[in-house]
């Protein structure tokens, strides 16, 4: 697998979760169906677990299925 633009990785957070995309299409992310009482702390935990995220895919610590979704966009953009 080729070496990942910086700019190419973007990440986006609230109070229920944080989506990871790449080239502007979701390849991963997390959260709640609940927003508890506990909001603030939820933002700053999901912007926190969004950068470290972002940062191992930067390292090439990539999850098997990001690393097909990630091919996957490459592909169609080739193409």
């Amino acid at each position: 697998m080729e070496k990942i633009n910086p700019m190419d990785i973007t990440f986006q957070y609230g109070y229920y979760g944080y989506m990871i995309l790449y080239k502007g299409k979701t390849i991963g992310g997390a959260g709640t169906l609940n927003k508890s009482r506990k909001s603030i702390s939820n933002l700053e935990y999901f912007r926190k677990m969004a950068e470290l995220t972002r940062r191992d895919i930067l390292f090439g610590r990539i999850r098997p299925d990001m690393k097909f979704l990630i091919e996957k966009i490459n592909r169609e953009v080739d193409a």
